[in-house]
């Protein structure tokens, strides 16, 4: 049976390592540009020739920088990163394999699944709920900047929205009460990752998986084009400025979520979303522990930011 509470969320393994630093050469993605925030893929074919200046790997130059990060500034004592060129494949994993605990990373799949069962009932998104409440903003830093109100009737859409923008835990517990379970359950099953169970709830899902429920929406492949464009749009409307969009430039769009968690002092802080770089959108996740936040979004805004230099160095030379 499928478990879902405050500070449980899962990953996906969704795609096979295509995108490889080795591999990604082989590889020409063809994408249809007809949305805004999502780009589905139309085909793949072996045609090195044809790529247009694959990022080149700066694994090295990355991992240094983090080393620098907890060793010599010690803003955290320890951080997983995973990039990915959206267009092309190429991907660096940095303690990929590093299991955390998902917080409120988990209210993207929510939403999926929100908008799952919408794509075959129309007026889902529409049905009034009352909103239930039993204090779990409370208990979060990182707050909603105007809460809903507890004994409230909502949309199901403002409380999905809600839930992602101001990530209110009041909105998703509310949802997980209205929504098919199993439909929730089923974006675990077709992708082949375990589910989470009362008895396996933190420390489960490491940096790589997770940023496949992205790569999902940018290449619509488990909702519908309508859906994962939504999706992203609402993911890029997120309140919570201070992790990755404090590293980019403010005209630069990111469609992303974050996460906190505390677990008997131990502090975990994760930002993860699509960077859409003009013409070379790309993925990052950042996870972290540490034992201040404060020092934590220092360390996830500076990660975010040394990415997006290099980005930007190799897209413009």
């Amino acid at each position: 049976m499928l478990i879902f509470a405050a500070g449980i969320g899962a990953g996906i393994a969704v795609y096979s390592r295509i995108g490889s630093q080795t591999e990604a050469k082989d590889f020409l993605e063809k994408r249809s540009g007809d949305y805004t925030f999502i780009n589905p893929l139309l085909e793949c074919e072996i045609a090195e020739a044809l790529l247009t200046n694959p990022l080149r790997p700066f694994k090295n130059k990355l991992e240094n920088f983090l080393e620098d990060l907890t060793e010599k500034q010690k803003l955290i004592s320890t951080a997983s990163v995973y990039f990915r060129d959206l267009n092309n494949g190429p991907w660096i994993g940095i303690n990929e394999k590093k299991e955390f605990s998902p917080a409120s990373l988990l209210k993207v799949p929510i939403m999926m699944a929100v908008l799952k069962q919408s794509e075959t009932n129309p007026n889902f998104l529409q049905k009034k709920v009352t909103l239930v409440s039993d204090g779990a903003n409370a208990n979060e830093h990182f707050k909603p900047n105007l809460p809903l109100e507890k004994g409230e009737v909502y949309p199901v859409e403002e409380l999905m929205t809600q839930m992602i923008i101001g990530s209110d835990n009041d909105a998703k517990d509310t949802l997980l009460r209205t929504i098919d379970i199993k439909i929730l359950g089923k974006i675990f099953q077709e992708i082949g990752v375990e589910e989470p169970t009362i008895n396996k709830t933190d420390n489960f899902i490491t940096v790589k998986s997770y940023a496949s429920f992205f790569r999902i929406l940018f290449n619509a492949s488990f909702l519908e084009k309508a859906a994962s464009e939504k999706a992203l749009f609402i993911l890029s409307q997120v309140e919570f400025t201070d992790g990755l969009k404090a590293g980019i430039p403010g005209n630069i769009a990111i469609a992303h979520k974050f996460g906190e968690r505390d677990i008997n002092g131990s502090k975990q802080l994760h930002d993860c979303g699509i960077i859409y770089y003009p013409s070379h959108p790309y993925l990052l996740c950042i996870m972290t522990r540490g034992s201040n936040l404060e020092k934590m979004l220092k360390a996830i805004a500076n990660i975010s930011r040394f990415v997006y230099q290099e980005v930007d160095l190799q897209r413009t030379k």
